[in-house]
């Protein structure tokens, strides 16, 4: 399994000891070929090696999954990103970096199964970013819609993940504390 990210998937930061790919792992036996980095996202300017479709051609070619997680980077930048559309083919834009990432993907890993999930919530999002949560729903949907157009699957973690770090008793529970990361408990609760 091969596994694309950002800090929730980076193994060398020290948020957890145990990752949510660790947990998968042990239930299946899979061999995990992580290739994500802190602070990354799909599109990345300033440093393109921290992209998404940059990571997607470090992958061992042998992967027989690839899970793409990932990332609320792209909503906090400055200069804002150009979110884009679903069918965009460029790397001018999030929605053509997703695509980007995609292909790298298939042309790398040309037998692998494609798993995107979308970042979950942040507890203190609309202190980063003007429009908080709007940037993050609409960098979400963007996201189902290349997933759709692609023939991938999506898992919609912003949403439906049952992340809830607004919550005084389940940030202090999940997260490392500062509502963004989760912990070891988090990543078993992601699992």
């Amino acid at each position: 399994i091969g596994v694309i990210g950002d800090s929730w998937s980076d193994n060398t930061n020290n948020y957890a000891t145990k990752r949510w790919y660790d947990w998968v792992a042990e239930k299946t036996g899979a061999t995990i070929n992580c290739v994500a980095v802190s602070g990354s996202g799909y599109m990345k300017k300033a440093d393109e090696s921290k992209s998404f479709y940059h990571q997607a051609l470090l992958l061992d070619s042998d992967c027989d999954l690839v899970c793409i997680f990932g990332s609320g980077n792209d909503c906090g930048t400055n200069p804002k990103y150009e979110m884009g559309l679903y069918n965009d083919s460029s790397t001018n834009t999030i929605g053509g970096c997703m695509n980007k990432t995609i292909d790298n993907i298939q042309a790398n890993c040309p037998n692998a199964k494609i798993l995107m999930f979308s970042t979950g919530p942040w507890r203190d999002q609309s202190n980063f970013w003007n429009g908080g949560g709007a940037i993050f729903r609409a960098h979400t949907d963007l996201m189902k819609e290349a997933a759709k157009r692609r023939n991938v699957r999506f898992k919609d973690m912003f949403r439906e993940s049952n992340l809830q770090p607004h919550i005084t008793s389940f940030d202090t529970k999940y997260y490392v504390g500062d509502g963004v990361h989760p912990n070891d408990l988090g990543h078993e609760r992601i699992y």
